[in-house]
């Protein structure tokens, strides 16, 4: 039975009960009666509920309420960083002893391009250190211009005769062109003494003392006489005073100088200017992986280069007999073994200490300095000078072997 069945038969049995409520029942019955109806049915919805709660199949123990355990949070930590393998060691390759013949000369890296920018870490004699393809580099000072600076304004020269230029920043190789006295050339960038010129049909570096600022006009000798053409007026461009490094000591061995004041970045000005792995001066051991008749391949610890054959002293190599000369007429010398750019003139029978042959001349010493003559500019012995007939010519000849 419903309990709301149940209601409307207590309700029907009171009814019964009371036949007379009708007639005889008052207010104060009617709410009494609710009362107790109400509380009736509320004890019967909580038996109701209660009974729901604990209904259980037959057979069935009833069970026990679960709890639910709490989650625990476990405290998640950041993964550890993996730490970064060690690099690994580059190998060796087999190698024989060489030893630097001469001062000045650095172990070839690559070539570089003109308007590369690279950073400038110092700077030890006639080189910057510089950083560039992520390694410590050297260069001379020469190709390089501080990044802030403005470029050069470009301006007019003119050939003197057979002024020459070339591809190459150290005038090396074949000329692109000869040219005639007075060509008018555009010279877009000043290097010391090399520049960087171009004309109608082409573009590359040249001796800055072969061009000058202005036209060059000819002079004829007075009297009549047929006077002998020569290039009047030329002015050098740019020349830099010629490097005068101690005996004994160059630019590997040199105390670092002071950076201060340095450009913090600096733009190379010239095609094919060389960037060095390292400076090696004479004495000095270096690892040869190869070797061919120009030049060989030198392992430094962590990079390949290059240097020139003639400057190493392999096992096997004759020890080269030093002898003595003397300085011919205009004889130049030379900071770079290439024997480019003006040089520095010396005067005629300046003695002269061959220490060395090399490709294009002889690795010397001369009034204290050490340099690179070209071989016409020695002489085997002491020249003299005379004149004959009032004549004003000029010659030179070797004293007679009595």
């Amino acid at each position: 039975m419903s309990v709301l069945q149940r209601h409307f038969s207590i309700n029907w049995t009171w009814n019964k009960i009371r036949p007379d409520k009708k007639q005889k029942g008052s207010t104060d019955e009617k709410k009494v009666f609710s009362i107790i109806a109400i509380a009736v049915l509320a004890a019967l919805l909580a038996f109701v509920s209660l009974s729901r709660r604990t209904v259980v199949s037959p057979g069935e123990e009833p069970s026990e309420p679960v709890e639910t355990p709490a989650v625990e949070t476990a405290a998640v930590s950041a993964p550890a960083p993996t730490p970064e393998p060690a690099p690994t060691p580059v190998p060796t390759p087999s190698w024989e002893e060489g030893i630097v013949a001469a001062y000045d000369i650095g172990v070839l890296y690559r070539t570089a391009e003109r308007g590369e920018i690279a950073d400038i870490f110092g700077e030890e004699g006639n080189y910057y250190r510089i950083g560039l393809d992520e390694k410590t580099l050297f260069i001379e000072k020469r190709f390089v211009r501080d990044d802030g600076e403005e470029p050069q304004e470009e301006k007019t020269a003119y050939a003197r005769t057979g002024a020459e230029f070339f591809a190459s920043p150290y005038l090396t190789g074949e000329p692109l062109a000869t040219l005639k006295l007075n060509t008018p050339v555009t010279i877009i960038e000043e290097l010391g003494d090399i520049i960087l010129v171009k004309t109608d049909a082409a573009q590359g570096y040249a001796d800055a003392s072969r061009f000058s600022p202005v036209r060059i006009t000819w002079s004829g000798g007075g009297g009549g006489g047929s006077g002998g053409g020569a290039d009047g007026g030329d002015i050098f461009l740019g020349i830099r005073s010629f490097l005068q490094p101690v005996e004994g000591l160059f630019p590997a061995y040199m105390e670092e100088e002071a950076a201060e004041g340095l450009p913090e970045r600096g733009r190379i000005l010239a095609d094919g200017a060389e960037l060095y792995l390292q400076l090696v001066t004479a004495g000095e051991s270096v690892m040869v992986t190869e070797k061919e008749e120009k030049i060989c391949t030198i392992w430094t610890g962590e990079e390949k280069g290059t240097l020139p054959r003639w400057a190493l002293y392999l096992e096997g190599d004759e020890a080269f007999r030093e002898w003595q000369g003397f300085a011919k007429s205009k004889a130049k010398l030379f900071e770079n073994y290439r024997l480019a750019g003006t040089g520095e003139e010396l005067k005629l029978n300046t003695k002269i200490t061959v220490l060395l042959q090399t490709d294009g001349g002889y690795y010397v010493e001369a009034n204290g300095r050490q340099g690179y003559m070209a071989a016409g500019d020695i002489s085997e012995k002491q020249i003299v000078w005379s004149g004959g007939g009032g004549s004003s010519g000029e010659g030179e000849w070797t004293a007679p072997v009595l």
